[in-house]
């Protein structure tokens, strides 16, 4: 159970396909899932960001007073099967709290 603190999820449009269409569908995305995720957990209040950066700095950014950074592990640089991409290492290596990298079930 969460204890006076919040929530902040973050979206880094940068890492989008090539293009406004594709960041505009990321943005979506993130959007919809963040809804879900509230409707499922209705006691949990979720801040939002999107930002116009990399990942990397603008997650690290958004951790500076966090307790906790969760990220996922999307697997979009290119190389299958690698257990923990270049954000996450970043994020691991760098961040002002820990951290824990989620992969997805498949």
């Amino acid at each position: 159970m969460l204890h006076d603190t919040s929530v902040l999820a973050v979206c880094a449009l940068a890492d989008a396909p090539g293009s406004l269409a594709g960041a505009r569908g990321l943005e979506a995305e993130f959007h919809q899932a963040i809804d879900e995720s509230e409707k499922a957990h209705p006691g949990i209040a979720v801040q939002r960001r999107v930002a116009i950066g990399g990942a990397r700095p603008e997650l690290l950014y958004a951790v500076k007073d966090a307790q906790l950074l969760v990220v996922g592990s999307r697997g979009r640089g290119g190389v299958p099967g690698m257990l923990l991409g270049s954000v996450g290492q970043a994020l691991i290596s760098y961040a002002s709290c820990p951290v824990a990298v989620i992969h997805s079930r498949s």
